[in-house]
């Protein structure tokens, strides 16, 4: 079992890749590497919430971290259904399949979730309606929500480090 504070740290890197990707490119289409990163990070992610539960059940109740990662990882995954425009439907199933099976198979349901998603991928599955996942991003770009959750995530961090939460 993982301790919540690396999943708000692995929060905290993927919403400063996707942030800066935003500032310095204005969309949220990551170039491969770190695309491919992004893609690990958010099935890490939507592992995050049966391991903080699980954690949760035999330590103190750690809800900060887990509304944190819940967040986070929606986020990077429309980030990344958005910026894939030719096959994003590979993104989807590995991220349900690490949420659900993180209750049975442990820190294992992130390697299923990453090589599903890697052989996902070559079928180049596309996800029939976007107009709906992008009126989404839209309105999360709108409302800078990519910046708030970097800086509620950093400075999460940093109280964790400092030993006030």
């Amino acid at each position: 079992m993982l301790s919540p504070f690396f999943f708000l740290a692995t929060s905290t890197v993927g919403m400063m890749e996707l942030s800066g990707n935003l500032l310095i490119k204005k969309n949220p289409k990551p170039d491969p590497v770190y695309g491919f990163l992004r893609e690990i990070i958010s099935i890490v992610l939507f592992y995050g919430v049966p391991s903080i539960v699980l954690y949760s059940m035999t330590h103190d109740t750690h809800i900060m971290e887990l509304v944190l990662t819940i967040t986070s990882a929606i986020v990077l995954l429309i980030s990344l259904l958005i910026a894939y425009d030719k096959c994003d439907g590979h993104l989807i199933f590995p991220a349900i399949c690490a949420l659900v099976l993180g209750f049975f198979v442990s820190e294992y349901a992130i390697l299923i979730g990453v090589l599903l998603s890697i052989v996902l991928r070559l079928w180049r599955i596309r996800l029939i309606d976007r107009e709906k996942i992008a009126a989404i991003w839209d309105k999360m770009d709108t409302l800078r929500i990519p910046y708030i959750l970097m800086i509620l995530d950093f400075l999460a961090t940093i109280l964790i480090l400092r030993g006030y939460i």
